[in-house]
């Protein structure tokens, strides 16, 4: 019988341990290269996470800056900081988009200067990670639109768009520069698949609200749909938070009641000054409300509309369409050789390229048409007959259509009906 106090057999007992031994010495060396190289990993991650947090600190700032028109500032800002963060990508990528942003919305600034300096810095960021970035992309075709290098820009855009499809601001971008070639059908496409991409974005969303105020003038020009083109508009306003495009959205609706006629010439008034009051450093609402001066003037409007038209220029004088507007306005104060010269400024503004960048290539034939065809009629109240016959001509050529219209059927240019264009 088996006793439980007594030793079981042998092939009961497990086997024995063996006595512990030193590890050797090239396993305890590992052991220390392996701690070594883990707390190295570790301290690496803190400082790497440390300095991506002190980076993104410094771009919010910038940015925060260049929201408030503190363009050299947040410039500043950044160049020091580079200094410290040498290989940061994302530094060199905030400085060029504050020199394009100084450069886009600084109207005195020299464009071609701000696109040299974000080529620069943009030159410099493509060794430290760039080309596989599609915002540095994004940037470097701006660099390229923001002078008219549209077709360099559309390639940059390519670019950003191979390494992610589904980039916004690529998308957006390249249907800016699209349109400003006048391609509006791949226009169109571009800021359709833009608004896909960020119908799901938290508002408020200034470039949700640019590619709602893009694909607005899109349905006036590719479908003649104003009320579609309206609720584009609204919807804008609704996901924007930015006074300066904010004004430009009210413009766009002024501009749309404009188109109108006279009948709502009261409404396309109330947006300009609604743009005025959004952002009375952008020109904008001034040109609206000047447009509304001409079509059906009030009681007082000719003392403000030459203040609008001072404040205007000041503010933007490469623009073309204040030039003419301002042509429009002297001519009916009975100042014809004011008109004479105001409408030839326009006219050099318009050919001459990138001077007035906000002009697309089917915005600037329409506008000359215009500018032409009232020069005209200066030259004509001047009694400068061969003047005016040149001027009536060269409007004919670049829009035949409506300046015919306008021959056959709005008395002030009844006189150039025997245009040789009309025979």
């Amino acid at each position: 019988m088996f006793n439980p106090s007594s030793r079981p057999p042998s092939s009961f007992m497990p086997p024995e341990t063996p006595s512990s031994q030193p590890l050797p010495r090239v396993l305890r060396i590992l052991g220390i290269i392996v701690a070594v190289i883990v707390l190295v990993f570790l301290v690496w991650s803190l400082v790497i996470t440390k300095e991506k947090r002190a980076v993104t600190r410094i771009t919010v700032q910038a940015q925060t800056l260049l929201d408030e028109g503190k363009f050299a500032e947040a410039q500043t800002v950044l160049q020091e900081q580079i200094v410290n963060y040498p290989d940061a990508l994302p530094l060199y990528l905030s400085l060029a988009n504050a020199y394009l942003a100084e450069g886009f919305l600084v109207k005195t600034k020299d464009r071609s200067e701000a696109s040299k300096k974000a080529r620069e810095t943009l030159l410099i960021a493509r060794d430290k990670g760039g080309r596989n970035d599609a915002r540095y992309h994004d940037l470097f075709a701006l660099s390229h639109s923001i002078v008219g290098n549209y077709e360099e820009a559309l390639k940059q855009y390519q670019k950003s768009l191979a390494i992610d499809p589904n980039n916004p601001y690529a998308l957006l971008g390249a249907g800016n520069t699209l349109e400003m070639t006048g391609e509006l059908s791949y226009a169109y496409k571009f800021y359709q698949k833009a608004e896909e991409v960020l119908q799901s974005s938290p508002k408020p969303n200034d470039l949700l609200a640019g590619t709602y105020v893009n694909l607005g003038k899109m349905a006036m020009i590719m479908d003649n749909d104003a009320a579609k083109a309206m609720e584009r508009f609204n919807a804008a306003l609704d996901a924007s938070k930015h006074k300066t495009l904010r004004a430009e959205i009210h413009y766009a609706m002024s501009t749309l009641e404009y188109q109108k006629g006279v009948e709502n010439v009261e409404s396309s008034r109330t947006h300009a000054e609604a743009a005025i009051a959004e952002a009375p450093e952008s020109d904008w609402g001034y040109l609206g409300v000047l447009r509304a001066m001409i079509l059906s003037p009030k009681e007082g409007d000719e003392k403000k509309a030459g203040e609008y038209i001072w404040k205007a220029l000041q503010l933007n004088p490469s623009r073309a369409l204040t030039r003419m507007l301002q042509g429009q306005i002297a001519h009916r104060a009975g100042n014809t050789a004011q008109a004479i010269a105001s409408y030839k400024d326009a006219l050099r503004i318009i050919y001459t390229p990138h001077t007035d960048p906000t002009l697309s290539r089917g915005a600037s034939w329409a506008l000359a048409s215009d500018t032409h065809a009232y020069l005209a009629l200066a030259y004509h109240a001047e009694g400068k007959k061969a003047e005016a016959m040149e001027a009536i001509t060269l409007a004919l050529k670049t829009n035949p259509l409506k300046i015919a219209y306008l021959i056959e059927n709005s008395k002030p240019f009844a006189p150039f009906k025997s245009a040789s264009k009309l025979k």
